[in-house]
């Protein structure tokens, strides 16, 4: 298990905690959502550059720290598409 700490003072602590408040969940919910909206970005991100070919499904892997098997389910799991050619 991977644990962060998030000062509430701080900015985007003082955000998950208004947004558990807001939403009626404890921060550590609204933290792990944000943590799996911003991972989810990324990997969009990163699909977009890897549907233009400008790099292959093994670097792909590579820049999240998976194995290429991983990325092809993570690519199927999320709706895109694992190949582009």
């Amino acid at each position: 298990m991977i644990q962060i700490r998030i000062d509430e003072n701080d900015p985007m602590g003082q955000f998950i905690k208004h947004r558990a408040e807001e939403i009626g969940v404890s921060p550590e919910e609204v933290a792990v959502a944000f943590a799996h909206t911003t991972f989810e970005n990324t990997v969009r991100d990163l699909h977009k550059r890897f549907m233009t070919g400008e790099f292959t499904q093994g670097v792909f892997a590579d820049m999240l720290g998976i194995e290429r098997i991983d990325l092809i389910h993570l690519l199927d799991d999320i709706g895109l598409q694992a190949t582009n050619v």
